[in-house]
């Protein structure tokens, strides 16, 4: 299963320890979203037609169980997820790839608290 990961996953940050030993399909991946700064010390992202920029891991089953837990997220539509993850095409220099991702639940929460990121690149 592929990952696109965007923020506090990605290589170098606080999480990525997450995806120590999963292999890494593409360090340049983007899609689309609008990507926020939450202001907790991770980003948020929602639908929309900005771009999102990441990296894609590999992941199993086990690893992505764990990655669930850490982004609170129970099991689709779960009315106690703070992110839902779905899949969603994500664009590398060499194609495209199907990647699960995490999406923020309350878009309109965010839009009123986070600060929006227009590179589409999150930065601790």
């Amino acid at each position: 299963m592929n990952l696109f990961v965007y923020g506090s996953l990605r290589a170098g940050r606080k999480y990525h320890h997450f995806l120590e030993g999963a292999p890494l399909v593409a360090e340049q991946a983007w899609t689309r979203g609008l990507l926020y700064d939450t202001g907790w010390g991770y980003p948020a992202m929602i639908p929309g037609r900005g771009i999102v920029h990441g990296e894609i891991y590999r992941v199993d089953r086990e690893r992505l169980k764990r990655i669930d837990h850490l982004e609170d997220f129970h099991g689709p539509g779960d009315p106690r997820n703070t992110y839902e993850r779905v899949v969603r095409t994500v664009w590398t220099p060499v194609g495209t790839v199907s990647c699960f991702l995490y999406l923020y639940v309350d878009s309109n929460r965010l839009r009123v608290r986070g600060r929006r990121i227009r590179s589409g690149v999150w930065s601790e």
